[in-house]
């Protein structure tokens, strides 16, 4: 009988990265694990399903059924579901070769990094994941209307990812943060560009500061749903956070910067599968260039703090 291997997405809270990244899988996660699933099944020849019913962006997708979901109901909290964290080497071959003595499906999570030449074949079924339910798409349509979005009307993402210390009310503002990003902005934003970022504070700032770029009112959220920001209304920054994925999908180019070393799962997966262009804005500076510009951005966080009060305050409904 052929093995079954099923990607149980979960939310897997395990702390923090010592450099203060979430252990949490986000979205750029799940996916990432995903294909890698999906590449061991060409691999290896196992039947690979996909299990979204356990995390939250269930409520906005379609859930598609499977042989087996009374067996992932029943072992979800058990400890059966094994997870595999990125930099596992050879954990899933392990697991997997153990797994062969049953007849049982093999349950996975992981973030594991995949081989990022996805195939034609892997794309259409990472899309078929992605697919909104019908609530969602009406939801989808209405925010579109409200942001002026479609079809006829081409729009570009530049996208900024702070940090996870943004997540988190506790967290102090780090404006020289803020300004390189927006340097970066007056740089190498252009008119049709849609500003995206996993920080909200640094929204006000712009606003604040009477920046002129066109932002979505959304309140960004960890999709893992780990975050001290909206906790009282989650599950529309939530909903917020996923209609910024699908706009990402749209889009017909999105440019990038992370203040970690790694381009942020969150677009590079939008990206890889549906074909989105997409450029690491870090990687178009000289190291010389990006010295001189953090030197600029302490002499400016200066003047700002000398000149401004600023205080930032949250959106709550």
């Amino acid at each position: 009988m052929r093995k079954s291997v099923i990607m149980v997405w979960s939310k897997t809270d395990s702390g923090t990265h010592p450099n203060g990244s979430i252990k949490t899988y986000g979205l750029g996660d799940l996916l990432r694990g995903t294909i890698y699933l999906y590449q061991m099944s060409v691999l290896h020849g196992f039947n690979f399903i996909v299990d979204i019913r356990g995390h939250p962006v269930c409520q906005h997708l379609t859930v598609n059924d499977h042989a087996y979901m009374n067996y992932v109901d029943e072992n979800r909290n058990t400890g059966a579901i094994k997870i595999i964290n990125c930099h596992e080497n050879n954990l899933f071959e392990y697991i997997y070769n153990a797994s062969l003595k049953s007849a049982d499906p093999l349950l996975i999570c992981t973030n594991r990094f995949c081989n990022e030449q996805l195939s034609p074949d892997c794309k259409q079924f990472m899309k078929q994941l992605l697919i909104p339910n019908e609530r969602y798409e009406a939801y989808l349509n209405e925010k579109n209307k409200l942001n002026a979005l479609s079809s006829e009307s081409p729009h570009s993402i530049v996208h900024f990812r702070l940090g996870d210390d943004e997540f988190f009310t506790t967290k102090p503002n780090d404006f020289s943060k803020m300004i390189h990003a927006m340097n970066m902005i007056k740089k190498y934003a252009n008119q049709t560009d849609i500003l995206m970022t996993d920080s909200f504070r640094f929204k006000e700032f712009l606003i604040a500061n009477n920046f002129n770029i066109k932002m979505f009112n959304t309140r960004p959220l960890h999709l893992g749903a780990l975050s001290t920001l909206f906790k009282d209304d989650m599950s529309e920054s939530f909903k917020e956070t996923l209609y910024e994925f699908f706009t990402l999908n749209t889009a017909s180019k999105i440019k990038t910067c992370s203040v970690y070393g790694w381009v942020s799962g969150f677009v590079k997966y939008s990206s890889l599968i549906y074909d989105v262009p997409l450029v690491d804005l870090k990687i178009q500076q000289p190291r010389q260039q990006q010295q001189r510009q953090r030197q600029k951005n302490q002499i400016e966080m200066m003047r700002h703090l000398q000149s401004s009060n600023l205080k930032f305050s949250f959106i709550k409904k």
